[in-house]
């Protein structure tokens, strides 16, 4: 009991965590700051609210592709590792 249990914990550093900490910090001010731009972005473009959400939103698409690119390589190079 105590093998699988010793191979589920994870650690974390200190400086890992806060740097995890600071990054979804930052990520919830961004989010924040949309709510506000909607109704400044759709008067100057002239669009409703709904459209000016959803452009918003189609722009963080890339960021969803980059990051998934980014989790494939890592396991590619964890798998490289192990096989050497």
């Amino acid at each position: 009991m105590n093998s699988s249990r010793a191979a589920t914990e994870v650690h974390f550093r200190p400086s890992a965590l806060a740097g995890a900490t600071s990054s979804f910090v930052l990520i919830g001010a961004t989010a924040a700051m949309y709510g506000p731009l909607l109704i400044s972005f759709s008067h100057k473009f002239h669009l409703s609210l709904p459209t000016t959400g959803a452009v918003i939103s189609v722009s963080n698409v890339p960021e969803y592709f980059s990051s998934a690119k980014s989790r494939i390589v890592m396991i590619g190079a964890e798998k490289s590792t192990i096989n050497q």
